[in-house]
């Protein structure tokens, strides 16, 4: 392969990363697990990921490294059945009292960051780009003006090339073949998992090269309601890995031996806030973000709508969510109202924990800008 065809494919590579569904790239995904480093509760863990940081890195990315080659690995590595299944091998591994050895810090910060990636899409795309399709448009069809290599662009701009985080292959290829395995049988093979970390490096190396001044300048038009929010925004850089580190903090606990974790939720709109008139789009949905999987405790949803007398009326609603998600929202079947007040009510139960609690937060309909 001559030099020319060999920077062609890779800037493919790149592209398709990019573009392999309805979510952020890779550099995106790294900014916000990076921003989870920060915020993750425990010194001890924070230590490890700072130290470690190349195995949450790569990890953070890799679910996206085998769309490319149409792997079924990259599927469901997103979503929290394989979570399930990465955790109980690492924790076989490293139980409690072996949490001190390099090899099970690397093991953990790689988890941590394949977990990010699931996360961080459900809460990118429900929250901040379906809004960004409302007010940008869904966006260019070509791979090189679509929104997720768009953004990624966006990301190393004003990330400065984010070259302190630049992925490397250092992935723990045979712990998590043997995670997936029990998932896929032989539909999933280790050197689809080697194929897919490869896909990541390549694409970090070549996207780089694709953004400079004038680019950012073309490319902050296309889109600019995203440009504006994508860091700060609600769905955002920031706000997603504030969640993340609330779902580290579980896995954490977990690792350390307490099978009993106290929830930590974080609810959609803040109470008193603003609820969206668009209930097609994350926005315009009452929505809890759950530090753990959905499977894991018990939960009902449902919404109220308060009456002219003063009363809570229930509404006719429909819920939204992944069985193997964290997040669970609800809506009216008929829409909201602008102006009127409606609140939502989460009844659940946590396994040994806790039984029949409630979580109840309000808002009043209006249209998000």
């Amino acid at each position: 392969m001559n030099r020319f065809s060999r920077v062609r494919w890779v800037l493919l590579v790149s592209l398709c990363l990019a573009t392999k569904a309805f979510s952020a790239g890779h550099s995106v995904h790294i900014q916000m697990s990076k921003k989870a480093v920060e915020l993750v509760s425990d010194p001890a863990l924070r230590s490890i990921l700072i130290e470690y940081q190349p195995q949450w890195v790569i990890g953070s990315g890799l679910p996206d490294g085998g769309y490319l080659n149409g792997y079924p690995y990259a599927e469901i590595s997103h979503w929290s059945k394989f979570h399930r299944s990465y955790f109980s091998r690492v924790q076989k591994t490293c139980p409690p009292e072996k949490l001190h050895l390099e090899e099970c810090k690397k093991l953990v910060s790689h988890f941590m960051g394949m977990v990010a990636h699931g996360v961080e899409d459900e809460i990118y795309d429900n929250l901040l780009m379906s809004l960004s399709d409302e007010v940008d448009g869904r966006g260019g069809d070509d791979l090189a003006t679509s929104k997720d290599t768009i953004v990624d662009k966006y990301a190393l701009y004003d990330y400065q090339g984010a070259y302190d985080v630049h992925p490397t292959a250092v992935s723990p290829l045979e712990v998590v073949y043997q995670a997936l395995q029990p998932l896929l049988k032989s539909r999933v093979q280790l050197s689809h998992i080697e194929e897919g970390q490869g896909n990541i490096v390549a694409a970090a190396v070549w996207e780089r090269q694709l953004v400079n001044p004038f680019s950012n300048l073309m490319d902050s038009r296309l889109y600019p309601w995203l440009r504006q929010n994508y860091r700060d925004g609600i769905g955002g850089i920031n706000y997603t890995g504030i969640r993340v580190a609330r779902v580290w903090d579980y896995y954490w606990s977990r690792f350390k031996g307490h099978d009993q974790v106290e929830p930590h939720f974080t609810v959609y709109p803040e109470p008193e806030g603003i609820i969206g008139l668009n209930s097609s789009i994350g926005r315009g949905r009452f929505m809890f973000i759950a530090d753990r999987p959905l499977s894991y405790f018990y939960r009902e949803l449902k919404l109220q709508k308060l009456m002219l007398d003063g009363s809570w009326q229930e509404i006719a609603s429909e819920n939204y969510y992944r069985p193997d998600g964290y997040l669970h929202a609800v809506f009216p079947i008929k829409g909201f109202v602008a102006g009127e007040q409606y609140r939502a009510i989460l009844s659940y139960s946590v396994d040994g924990l806790h039984f029949d609690r409630e979580l109840i937060w309000n808002a009043t309909a209006a249209g998000i800008p």
